[in-house]
């Protein structure tokens, strides 16, 4: 009988994956310009990251409500009231040193692994929200520059979208240009699942 519950519990430990819980959640405002030219026209989205050391998820919840069926914003039409499409549907999922994209395309969900980016250390530092932080500098596989402030008062290798890796969370991010810029609006503690 111990022969079996052993091989039960083996059977279940590699079989069924685990699902970690997250020590942490980070809501993000993403502003986007798509013309440059024209400042006036901002997209504003908003996203929350859901990580621990090791793990983490980057997406709207206004996106998974809707792709779980149970989204309260609904738009009236002839037929009836239908789920509203989310602002922002893409989601980040990152386990160790990978960072995965998934973007749905029609009714299929395309996923790649992105590239892992390499930070330069300016010598500007700033509080933000209560946290000291550094600038740091990246250039991305598109050749686009990027600048992050991150604190390591917070020694979680994580931050919004594709942009992790430092030695602590990054709190805000912006291109060259500052036509997409993200800022971290709040951060609490948090024992949801990351999936």
């Amino acid at each position: 009988m111990k022969i079996v519950s052993a091989w039960f519990f083996i059977f279940i430990m590699l079989f069924i994956p685990a699902q970690n819980k997250a020590i942490m959640e980070v809501n993000y405002e993403i502003k986007m310009i798509s013309d440059s030219l024209n400042r006036d026209k901002v997209n504003i989205y908003a996203s929350t990251l859901l990580c621990n050391n090791v793990e983490s998820v980057y997406s709207s919840r206004e996106a998974q409500a809707f792709y779980k069926g149970n989204s309260k914003e609904t738009i009236a039409t002839s037929a009836g009231a239908i789920p509203k499409y989310p602002k922002s549907v893409g989601s980040v999922y990152k386990t160790k040193e990978n960072v995965l994209v998934s973007l749905p395309v029609g009714k299929y969900i395309f996923t790649y692994e992105e590239p892992k980016l390499k930070w330069e250390i300016l010598n500007e530092a700033k509080d933000i929200k209560g946290f000291k932080t550094r600038l740091v500098k990246t250039t991305t596989d598109t050749g686009d520059t990027y600048f992050a402030w991150f604190t390591n008062d917070i020694t979680i290798p994580d931050g919004p979208f594709r942009f992790k890796g430092l030695s602590g969370l990054i709190l805000e991010v912006y291109n060259k240009n500052k036509t997409i810029e993200i800022y971290a609006t709040d951060i609490k503690k948090s024992a949801e699942l990351i999936e």
